[in-house]
C-alpha cells in the first residue's frame, strides 16, 4: 500500500478508537505514525539491504515499543498505536504481504496471498481502487468533523 492508503486507514481506525475511549488524538501524529514502519525502505535504499516489511513491521516489537507509552498514556494511546498496527496488520497484510508480523520470534512472511490468494501489488488495480476509496471516505468523514481544518490549522 502507498502511504496515502496507511494515512487514511490509520485516521479511520484512530478516529474510531479515539471514539470508543472517549479520547482526542493528534491527526499529524497519527498520519505519521502510520506510515512509520516503512523507514525500513530508507534502510534497505542506504545499506542496500532488504529488509522492508522486517524488524520494522513486527506486531511485536510494536507492543515493546508502546508498552511505556501506555504505561504513561494509558487509553489515550490506543489511537496511535491503532494507527500503527493498522500499517503491518491489515494494509500491508492485505495488499503484498510478505511482512514478518512475528519478528524475531519468527521470520516467517505473512500476507493474504499465504492463505492462498492471489498476490497484489501496490500496482494493481485492486490496490489503487481500495486507497482511493480510504482516502474518500477519509475525506468526507474530515470534512463531516471539521478534523480536515484542525488539520491545516483554519478551524475557528
Amino acid at each position: 500500500m502507498f502511504a496515502i492508503g496507511h494515512m487514511a486507514l490509520a485516521y479511520l481506525l484512530g478516529k474510531a478508537s479515539a471514539k470508543l475511549f472517549k479520547v482526542s488524538f493528534n491527526i499529524p501524529l497519527i498520519l505519521v505514525i502510520s506510515i512509520i514502519p516503512d523507514i525500513d525502505i530508507l534502510f534497505d535504499f542506504l545499506l542496500k539491504s532488504e529488509i522492508h516489511r522486517g524488524p520494522t513491521h513486527s506486531i511485536i516489537m510494536a507492543i515493546l515499543f508502546f508498552i511505556p507509552v501506555f504505561v504513561f498514556y494509558r487509553q489515550k494511546a490506543t489511537p496511535y498505536f491503532t494507527a500503527l498496527i493498522s500499517h503491518s496488520l491489515i494494509a500491508d497484510f492485505l495488499i503484498g504481504g510478505q511482512t514478518q508480523l512475528l519478528w524475531p520470534l519468527s521470520a516467517t512472511e505473512f500476507g493474504l496471498y499465504t492463505l492462498g490468494f492471489p498476490y497484489i501489488n501496490n500496482y494493481n488495480p485492486i490496490n489503487i481502487a481500495l486507497e482511493f476509496t480510504l482516502f474518500a471516505i477519509a475525506l468526507i468523514i474530515m470534512l463531516k468533523t471539521r478534523d480536515l481544518f484542525h488539520l491545516f490549522g483554519t478551524a475557528s
